[in-house]
């Protein structure tokens, strides 16, 4: 059950069984706790986001070191099959530490370490809102100049370990002259290919730039514990904490529990999933 953001009291079923639910997503900055579960979701087909970034705790607090992260990242692939896990090396944020030459040293090491692990890789750069006024109010965006020729540089990097980059979050029509993909990181032909059959085409949630499907998101605001100031989820490091306290393994929702004057309405759910089978 997960709370509207917007609407406290309104809550929303979702149903678990695998007749409906055709895929989990996943997308962490540290896989490590989900290790030992992996093997019990295999009725689902799986997809897995792990963020590898090279910031230190001035920027990421409570994120574990990146040789950690790696670690955990090619033991969560060898659970699972070719295809089913992509790194995401987002968000890019350039200052006076983590300049350009230090993003492509990082990159590089990065992907050396995961070569033949995984064939895609996912870079976006970061955006402001409103909240980062307070979190980070030095944040400041990447100038177009400097998304463009970092592409160009990360795309030639990935390519040497076999590894396809994709641009998320930008107009696509500003780099299609480039060597990215910029179709989408989440789209039917990446989820046929992981299901290994067809899926019928659902008119879904289109994101501003975005082919990516929509699915249904059973995540929460303030919930996260790495506390990261770029991190648009995340508001107050206090009310992170009070609600990481209300959490019960027990209760359907991921803080708290129902109370009496909540609404529950059950969100529709189908498979998506033809019998044709994919060549691939």
């Amino acid at each position: 059950m997960v709370r509207n953001p917007f609407n406290f009291h309104q809550v929303t079923r979702y149903s678990l069984d695998p007749k409906v639910v055709d895929l989990i997503g996943f997308c962490t900055k540290n896989p490590t706790p989900m290790l030992r579960s992996v093997p019990l979701l295999e009725e689902y087909g799986q997809y897995w986001f792990v963020s590898v970034t090279p910031y230190a705790s001035d920027l990421e607090p409570y994120v574990p070191p990146v040789n950690v992260v790696i670690k955990s990242l090619i033991q969560l692939a060898s659970l699972l099959p070719f295809g089913c896990v992509a790194l995401r090396y987002d968000p890019v944020i350039l200052t006076d530490v983590y300049t350009e030459e230090v993003h492509y040293k990082s990159f590089d090491s990065i992907c050396r370490c995961l070569n033949g692990v995984l064939d895609t890789a996912v870079v976006s750069f970061i955006r402001e809102y409103p909240k980062h006024q307070y979190t980070y109010p030095q944040l400041k965006t990447v100038p177009m100049d400097a998304k463009r020729r970092m592409i160009v540089n990360l795309t030639r990097i990935a390519s040497g370990f076999g590894i396809t980059l994709k641009l998320c979050g930008e107009e696509p029509s500003f780099f299609e002259d480039l060597p990215v993909t910029v179709g989408g990181c989440l789209t039917y032909e990446l989820f046929e290919k992981v299901l290994g059959c067809s899926l019928r085409r659902e008119r879904y949630q289109r994101i501003r730039n975005c082919d990516c499907l929509m699915g249904h998101d059973i995540g929460a605001y303030n919930s996260c514990l790495h506390m990261c100031r770029y991190c648009y989820a995340n508001y107050l490091e206090e009310e992170v904490k009070a609600h990481a306290r209300q959490h019960n393994v027990n209760s359907p929702l991921l803080i708290g529990e129902l109370l009496p004057e909540d609404h529950v309405t059950s969100a529709k759910q189908s498979s998506w999933k033809t019998d044709q089978n994919s060549m691939f």
